[in-house]
């Protein structure tokens, strides 16, 4: 497979190269070709080095330096093509594009072509044909397969314009190149296997109806059975492929397969090491993943290319349009930076003949990051190319392709859409659900763990006389239970789970476990859901200077203070396996989020230990990859907070959203850090009376007696002296460190100042619905006068947080804030917002956009592992009690909310435990009260004393003064 791929590439950079011409230059790109960071990589997982490489495909060299002397730089005079097929008289005067991307929405396939060539017809008349060049690596087998794949491209070269009636194919091994002409027959036949594959593709799982008679007890309780084409009867065939376990656990699942079937010889030797319990995770697990990968699929923002305009699109701010392609490319290891820019200034000033577009420029800015999957079309073509945002600032921004958009699309505008749904996480988690199935006795001693929830065992005295010392200096900044934790997470023989609850110091304690670990001559596997959670500990890890590290993953996902870390940064100038091998060598820990556990440095090694952050987070089978590159692990999490994200509701309600931190967690697996230092004991006794029954305590009395610092009160009181119900809400008296805004129903006053020209970049019915029913411009107003309130009062800006449990209302309450920060900015004071977006869009032009961050304004998943002094929750929700299409919400969204995120007592569980200092909560109680158990709970245990009910001109409170505070704020 590398081989091939290595060959493809030379091939490939050969043909492109008009100055490529003799057997040398065929290898000087060769040795080239084998220094890029891609390859050498792939050579290192390969146990593969370069001279040995280079042996293996020296073959394919010289036929390489025939193909370009017979077909290429031909000088031979050539009769017409059309006379025959001949290979030896195929002659190609041009090459017109190499890896041609090509959607085809008629066909509904998509195709990168190896090559795109214009033929010579009739060298004297100067006529040309363009046709697909398609190159094999094996043995010349003219398959229907080979042959089938060039007349897909043919029919999609025609419908995306190219005039084509024939493609090359080019077994490179041989020498062999013919030119292949298909047929109505052929191309009928292909279309309808196309759509057989896609029905079975569309439904490969189906919900799982127990037959009494057919089933056994174990396949009744799963919730999805495959559902896939009756498997080949070719019994050397399936003996020699490598998937076989996982169509033979398939099988066993689906299919009664005769004892002749040549399936049914081999299943002994496939999955004779495999129980029915593993079969049966391994089918379960698979079902929940196709639920979730159907659901996210229908969120797939790629479809909208074809069902909207760009300019639609643009309005909708999934897009960006009229983009200008600057020259020059820039090309590093086969990787093309292309550089974008769009004109803002015009883009501003057609927002007087356009109300919103300038909002909608804005919107479209900030829902691109750096890092995000895009898709690029021309004004002419859909999707030329697809890449990652490299960089964004000003009015420019990188995008890296797989290929050089100049060469063909020079001098044309450009098109980005997010992608959004991508299918390679999904196949992330199927694959590794299948290593999972490996006949090997470490894998058989995880699925004990995973599947039979095996208890761990633990060693005693792992510390040597000689270490003792050092391990109590390590220790000695870390409380009892750290260090109970950290020295019980050592000894494990098998695994330990470490209950953190919120602000008890895990990361403290992971980092005192890795540096003893560390003295131990122990190497370690660091990972997390998310980069940031990594990063977060290795910036601890930085100060010890007996400690060495590397980060894996892409550079612009790491953060800039440990980028000098980075694989990329650190394999620089590696130019062989052998040198990228000593260099991995080096490092004793190893830091890689889950999803980047794919590395190659990763299947040359097996790690001592694992270490899981917010394990908790971490979806199942995400987590397996990682754990089987480690002979033990330590999950650590909160199981009171958030669990992995699943957006399917289908696969929620069968157990999806159960990571492996709960399924292990049982008497004698874990161990408890109880000892917050974050909270005071107000808001410590709110969270162990709403979730964690009392094992939360305070680490000392500041921690515990530590209230709201207003150094500019008196000031305050003197502004809103009439507003009791402020100057209650901001109170900095420790009894009042939680308080509840009862804003009572704002339904029908949201209806009336819902600026919807103003607020929403959509204005098409639909997404006003969609809109306002995850917003709310009351609570908006109310979360701004308070802000607005305690900024006045002395509070700095970072102390701030405001949560959201919606996107929409996250996005107009960071627009509302970041106006007040302007006026403030005007004002003399410097007020800053902060949103998930930090650098995707940085501009010194003052009418776009800052984001320079101070308040941070989210959703509950995005303050995970956060905390601030202030937070600031809006509820949004507030239904309306008269409405005759909302007449029976009191009787059907209790049943309705058991999905919603508001019902989510985990979710509201982090909000809560974010706040150190003061918890301002603010919504519709009757609402909230009425339709959501998680809320009930909360106001149950609440001092009444701490909820405000506020009403219109009572208590120095009045709707018009809070909407005239929002709406006089300048744009």
């Amino acid at each position: 497979m590398v081989i091939g791929t290595l060959a493809h590439c030379i091939f490939q950079r050969c043909i492109a190269d008009k100055y490529c011409k003799t057997m040398k230059d065929v290898e000087t790109i060769a040795e080239d070709v084998m220094k890029s960071r891609k390859i050498i990589s792939s050579l290192y997982a390969m146990k593969l080095s370069v001279q040995e490489a280079f042996g293996l495909v020296e073959p394919y060299l010289k036929q390489i330096n025939i193909f370009l002397n017979q077909h290429l730089h031909r000088t031979v005079p050539c009769k017409p093509l059309s006379f025959t097929n001949g290979a030896d008289l195929v002659q190609i005067a041009e090459i017109n594009d190499i890896e041609e991307n090509i959607w085809c929405h008629q066909l509904g396939i998509k195709g990168r072509i190896d090559a795109t060539v214009s033929v010579v017809c009739d060298k004297a008349n100067k006529s040309y044909e363009t046709m697909p060049l398609e190159l094999k690596t094996g043995r010349a087998s003219h398959s229907f397969e080979h042959l089938g794949q060039l007349a897909l491209y043919e029919m999609m070269m025609e419908l995306v314009g190219h005039k084509v009636s024939a493609g090359l194919l080019l077994y490179l091994r041989e020498g062999k190149c013919s030119r292949v002409v298909s047929n109505r027959n052929m191309r009928r036949d292909l279309i309808m296997l196309r759509n057989e594959i896609s029905r079975f593709l569309s439904t490969w799982m189906i919900a799982n109806v127990a037959d009494n008679h057919t089933t056994s007890r174990e396949e009744a309780l799963l919730p999805m059975k495959p559902k896939l084409p009756a498997p080949i009867n070719h019994e050397r065939a399936c003996a020699k492929c490598p998937y076989s376990s996982v169509c033979v656990a398939l099988a066993k699942r689906e299919h009664e397969i005769p004892t002749n079937h040549g399936f049914s010889l081999i299943a002994e030797e496939a999955c004779g090491h495999l129980r029915n319990s593993d079969i049966d995770y391994f089918v379960r697990w698979t079902g929940l993943i196709y639920l979730e990968a159907q659901d996210s699929a229908k969120s797939h923002m790629a479809r909208n290319i074809w069902s909207s305009t760009p300019q639609e699109r643009f309005e909708n701010g999934s897009c960006m349009i009229e983009l200008t392609l600057l020259s020059p490319v820039h090309a590093v290891d086969e990787v093309y930076f292309h550089t974008f820019t769009f004109d803002r200034h015009s883009l501003i000033l057609d927002a007087e003949q356009n109300e919103g577009r300038r909002d909608t420029l804005l919107q479209s800015c900030a829902i691109f990051q750096v890092g995000e999957y895009v898709i690029c079309s021309t004004t002419k073509r859909i999707a030329v190319a697809a890449g990652h945002i490299i960089s964004f600032a000003g009015n420019e921004l990188v995008v890296a392709f797989e290929r050089d958009l100049s060469v063909n699309y020079s001098g044309e505008q450009f098109i980005l859409d997010q992608h959004g749904f991508s299918s390679r996480s999904s196949v992330f988690d199927l694959s590794n659900l299948a290593m999972l199935l490996y006949n090997d006795d470490a894998v058989a001693r995880y699925r004990r763990i995973i599947i039979d929830r095996e208890l761990p065992t633990f060693s005693e005295g792992i510390l040597c006389k000689s270490m003792i010392p050092n391990a109590k200096e390590i220790l000695k900044n870390l409380n009892r239970d750290q260090k109970q934790a950290a020295l019980k997470a050592a000894a494990t023989e098998s695994y330990c789970l470490l209950k953190g609850l919120p602000g008890t110091g895990k990361t403290q304690t992971i980092v005192g476990l890795i540096r003893l670990l560390s003295l131990l001559g122990k190497s370690v596997l660091l990972t997390s859901n998310t980069h940031s959670a990594v990063d977060n500990i290795l910036k601890r890890l930085i100060s010890f200077k007996e400690l060495s590290f590397i980060r894996l993953g892409a550079l612009d996902r790491i953060d800039p203070s440990i980028r000098s870390y980075a694989e990329p940064i650190l394999a620089e100038n590696c130019t062989s396996p052998e040198q990228l091998n000593e260099l991995y060598g080096k490092f004793q820990i190893v830091a890689v989020t889950c999803h980047g556990t794919g590395h190659a440095l990763l299947a040359q090694r097996l790690f001592d230990y694992c270490i899981v952050d917010e394990a908790t987070q971490v979806f199942q089978p995400s987590i397996i990859r990682p754990l089987l590159r480690c002979k033990k692990f330590l999950l650590v999490g909160d199981p009171e907070q958030l669990p992995p994200v699943v957006k399917s509701a289908k696969a929620r309600s069968l157990g999806a959203a159960e990571s492996l931190f709960h399924r292990l967690d049982q008497e004698g697996s874990f161990c408890v850090l109880p000892t917050q230092y974050r909270m005071n004991r107000v808001l410590t006794k709110l969270a162990n009376d709403f979730t964690y029954d009392g094992k939360l305590v305070c680490g000392n009395d500041i921690i515990a007696n530590a209230t709201l610092k207003l150094p500019n009160l008196q000031t305050v009181r003197r502004i809103y002296e009439v507003e009791r119900w402020l100057m209650k809400t901001i109170s900095n008296q420790i009894d009042l460190s939680a308080v509840v805004v009862d804003t009572g129903n704002t339904h029908q006053l949201n209806l009336t100042h819902q600026k919807l020209d103003d607020r929403s970049s959509n204005n098409s019915d639909r997404a006003t619905k969609s809109h306002m029913k995850c917003t709310n411009i009351m609570e908006v107003a109310l979360v701004v006068y308070v802000c607005k309130a305690l900024l006045k009062a002395g509070v700095k800006h970072e102390s701030i947080g405001i949560i959201a449990p919606f996107r929409a209302q996250v996005d107009l309450i960071r627009k509302e804030i970041l106006k007040l920060s302007n006026n403030e900015k005007s004002s003399g004071s410097e007020t800053t917002v902060h949103s998930s977006h930090d650098n995707v869009y940085a501009s010194d032009d003052k009418t776009l956009a800052n984001d320079s961050c101070a308040i941070e304004v989210n959703t509950v998943d995005q303050y995970q592992g956060k905390d601030k002094k202030i937070i600031i929750f809006a509820c949004t929700k507030s239904f309306s009690l008269f409405a005759a299409s909302e007449k029976n919400c009191a009787a059907t969204t209790a049943s309705a909310a058991e999905g919603e995120i508001l019902n989510d007592k985990r979710r509201l569980t982090v909000a809560i435990t974010r706040a150190q200092e003061k918890f301002i909560l603010i919504g519709d109680l009757a609402t909230l009260d009425s339709s959501y158990s998680t809320f009930q709970k909360l106001f149950s245990v609440m001092n009444k004393v701490s909820i405000v009910h506020i009403q219109d001109k009572k208590d120095g409170f009045e709707w018009a003064n809070v909407m005239e505070s929002l709406t006089s704020l300048p744009e």
